[in-house]
């Protein structure tokens, strides 16, 4: 059949001619059977004539216009060459209206002038190559949309042609994907891994099908779309990375993840190494997305309803081997016997024996907090052990005084993720109402309190009564609570003093630092002035900045028995450096097992040591609890 190059055909030459129906018709067939076969037809017949496909997108490219023209004039046909080397480089998405025209009056204007059949569409919105067969296959979809439903079609959905041409093995419902994702769901959380396979019907489907199957299902529930799902094969991910922290990933951004899983997957015949850039950090690894969908669409298999969130955690988590599981009861008994231990023996015990399991105090700590959390949830599901490196640098900063449940929750679900994400145990909680660090070993014992309350009470702690731990392990002797109340003019309870002294003492790790601390700070801090007995009382030398050895041992002792470190007064005649004697009063301090002077009116005076009067030749008039002059 000739034609010359004004698109003319050639006078008195026979031809073929097709109604717009006839095409819109036959692009429906030639659409059902690319999604059935996935390739092309050989031909596709009209009326009586079998029409190559090289054919047909000329007759697609020209219906195409033609309708958009609103021209309904009869359509010829005629012979091109096939295509030689078509190419492709596109994503999946939309090509709008404006642009599939366009390209129809490209590709019509190509065959009309050279008789050919183009390899592809150049410089489309989604890549630089379309090629022929996604042609035939996208102006098949356009034209069928006008064929069912009268209407011009505002876009094409497209994907590669790589996609479209890869062999369908079977297609499940979504109800067949949700019941497969129970039992994968099952299987990661009593093996800590992936499954190999998952059987539907009679087919073992890997995992990376499985997530492709998941993301398309997500979707379709959230569509309301119950379309038959294709499986198709995927090559496995090759380098999956994570770098998340525990949290919640909500359904808004879990659907745009299972776009972009489908999308590349369909895109490239790829498994994704990881999700990029959520919510919770920047990968979140390929098994935590099987393990999410898995979740979410047990949710809806087991629920009926959509979930508003997943709720994630590190695969390095997910994936550790769980040792043992325990009940809530199993904790709330073993806490008991922790907090004995360390009121008996001023110290964390090794481990604390739950059955026949001895757990270790890190791995205690992460059991403690669970049980917490889920008390206050009335949850009470068994609760796994796992192992965690031990902390390396725990630091100590607080007050005495009274940790409210909600903030004894808040850090429960603080070390909770820490450990959960890192795997380690935390040195401390942070920035607490009581001050910047509560160490670890003390927040063994306060959750060990709460649950041992829990435990002998059947209540829930309103708070948790705290001390610091250095406190906490000084085993104070019988007899000994005498030094450490406030007597006249030793306020060690008021405020001033106690908020000075657990400045001073933050971050002391001994009973002997903190005393030592103290020490210092009053004898650096207090100008020593000559007068005779009390005139000031210890908080009135604070305020004062000065005083006798009188009112500077009151407030010596008074900061000393704020923090519960015993002392007492000492009364005697000494000789001073100077030669002369005099009456003199300084503090005797119970630290490290035994009594040991403590004269701060002297620069040259340290803990324990006395250089500015004769120790070998003073008269001792007396010890006092509380000073009489």
């Amino acid at each position: 059949m000739g034609y010359d190059n004004k698109n003319n055909f050639a006078a008195g030459e026979p031809t073929t001619t097709f109604t717009i129906d006839q095409i819109k018709a036959s692009a429906s067939y030639v659409r059902n059977y690319i999604e059935t076969n996935q390739k092309l037809p050989s031909y596709v017949q009209i009326g009586t004539i079998n029409v190559t496909m090289p054919q047909f997108l000329e007759l697609l490219s020209t219906a195409t216009i033609q309708i958009n023209e609103g021209n309904n004039k009869l359509i010829p046909l005629l012979d091109y060459t096939a295509p030689t080397s078509p190419l492709e480089s596109i994503v999946s998405g939309n090509i709008p209206k404006t642009e599939y025209l366009k390209i129809a009056n490209d590709i019509k204007n190509y065959m009309d002038t050279s008789g050919k059949t183009p390899d592809f569409a150049y410089k489309t919105s989604l890549g630089t190559y379309l090629r022929y067969e996604n042609l035939v296959y996208m102006y098949s979809m356009i034209m069928d949309y006008y064929n069912t439903s009268g209407k011009k079609a505002d876009f094409a959905v497209m994907k590669p042609w790589s996609v479209i041409s890869k062999p369908v093995l079977a297609t499940f419902t979504v109800n067949d994907i949700k019941a497969a994702a129970t039992k994968v769901r099952n299987y990661i959380e009593t093996n800590q891994k992936l499954p190999s396979y998952v059987q539907i019907g009679t087919i073992n489907v890997t995992m990376p099908q499985f997530l492709e199957l998941l993301s398309t299902a997500t979707i379709q529930i959230n569509e309301g779309n119950n379309k038959l799902i294709p499986l198709l094969d995927y090559t496995a991910p090759t380098s999956p990375l994570e770098s998340i922290v525990s949290g919640n990933i909500p359904k808004t951004e879990y659907l745009k993840i299972a776009n972009d899983i489908k999308n590349y997957m369909d895109t490239s015949g790829k498994t994704p190494d990881f999700a990029y850039k959520t919510s919770l950090g920047t990968y979140l690894r390929y098994e935590n997305l099987v393990y999410m969908y898995s979740m979410i669409m047990d949710y809806y298999n087991t629920s009926g309803k959509k979930a508003d969130f997943a709720v994630m955690k590190p695969w390095s988590v997910i994936s550790k081997p769980v040792l043992a599981t325990f009940t809530v009861n199993d904790i709330k008994a073993a806490a008991t016997k922790v907090r004995n231990y360390i009121e008996t023996n001023q110290k964390l015990p090794s481990y604390v024996q739950i059955g026949t399991i001895n757990v270790t105090m890190p791995q205690f700590l992460e059991l403690l907090s669970t049980a917490t959390i889920q008390i206050n949830n009335g949850n009470k599901n068994l609760i796994p052990l796992r192992n965690y490196s031990s902390p390396t640098s725990p630091l100590e900063s607080i007050v005495s005084g009274n940790i409210p449940k909600t903030e004894y929750l808040k850090i429960a679900n603080d070390i909770k993720n820490y450990m959960d994400t890192s795997g380690k145990t935390p040195d401390f909680a942070y920035k607490t109402s009581l001050g910047t660090y509560l160490r670890y070993e003390n927040l063994v014992y306060m959750y060990s309190m709460i649950m041992d309350y829990y435990n002998t009470s059947g209540k829930k702690a309103d708070f948790a009564v705290m001390k610091p731990w250095i406190l906490v392990i000084y085993k104070l002797p019988a007899g000994f609570e005498q030094y450490i109340v406030p007597t006249n003019n030793c306020q060690s309870t008021d405020s001033r003093i106690i908020a000075l002294a657990n400045n001073i003492t933050s971050g002391a790790s001994t009973p002997y630092e903190a005393t030592q601390r103290i020490f210092n700070w009053v004898k650096n801090n207090v100008s020593y002035q000559f007068y005779y007995n009390t005139q000031k009382g210890a908080v009135d030398t604070l305020t004062s900045s000065g005083g006798n050895c009188v009112d500077t041992t009151h407030l010596l002792i008074a900061l000393l028995r704020s923090v519960g470190t015993p002392a007492r007064y000492v009364h005697g005649y000494c000789q001073f450096s100077s030669g002369s004697w005099y009456g003199h009063v300084w503090a005797n301090v119970y630290v490290n097992g035994q009594w040991i002077f403590a004269d701060a009116t002297s620069s040259r005076n340290q803990l324990g040591v006395i250089n500015n009067w004769n120790t070998g030749t003073f008269t001792l008039n007396g010890y006092y609890t509380s000073l009489p002059f």
